[in-house]
């Protein structure tokens, strides 16, 4: 720990949910303009990468981890603390009741930190359950309807059961080759 990060602890904003990535923006903009570089090191927003199928196309999306909380890393002087709350749409800190923000454990931001990065892969948000029933829209099967046997979100494919000669098969696709029938 160099001299420079004494007095350094990690806190979390709080502020509408949805807006931490342009509040994030606006406080970066704003710790430049002040000359804040040393009091305000770390502004993060955990998020996690996700794909989620929208209208049966997969879809990169980053999914916000603690909607309404952006961590941050700074010396909690008063000018510092001020220039954050006059930020729009935060609405200040998370505090142990009297006012002052409450210092976060090295330890769970870490967690938190770490969290962010366990799945490099992005995972599928599947909207797909075991029973329902879904129209195959791409392949030799194009058009048929069946009936969701199995869902594997990490290989992004789901196992469903089709009628083929007079008997239940089941049969893998992709997960973008299928749409529930409600679509």
């Amino acid at each position: 720990m160099g001299r420079e990060d004494i007095g350094l602890k990690w806190y979390i904003i709080t502020c509408r949910a949805g807006k931490e990535n342009s509040i994030v923006r606006f406080l970066r903009q704003a710790i430049k303009a002040s000359g804040y570089e040393n009091l305000i090191i770390d502004v993060v927003v955990p998020t996690q990468e996700k794909i989620v199928m929208v209208k049966g196309k997969k879809k990169k999306v980053e999914e916000r981890i603690l909607p309404g909380y952006i961590l941050t890393r700074l010396i909690a002087q008063d000018s510092v603390l001020n220039l954050i709350r006059n930020i729009e749409g935060v609405t200040g800190f998370v505090s142990a009741g009297d006012g002052r923000p409450k210092e976060i454990d090295e330890k769970e931001v870490k967690a938190i930190l770490a969290y962010t990065s366990i799945r490099q892969e992005p995972v599928y948000d599947v909207k797909f359950t075991p029973g329902m029933p879904v129209k195959i829209n791409h392949g030799p099967f194009k058009d048929f309807i069946g009936q969701v046997e199995s869902v594997n979100e990490q290989k992004g494919q789901v196992k469903v059961i089709l009628q083929l000669f007079g008997k239940d098969t089941p049969v893998e696709f992709d997960l973008l080759e299928v749409s529930s029938i409600s679509e």
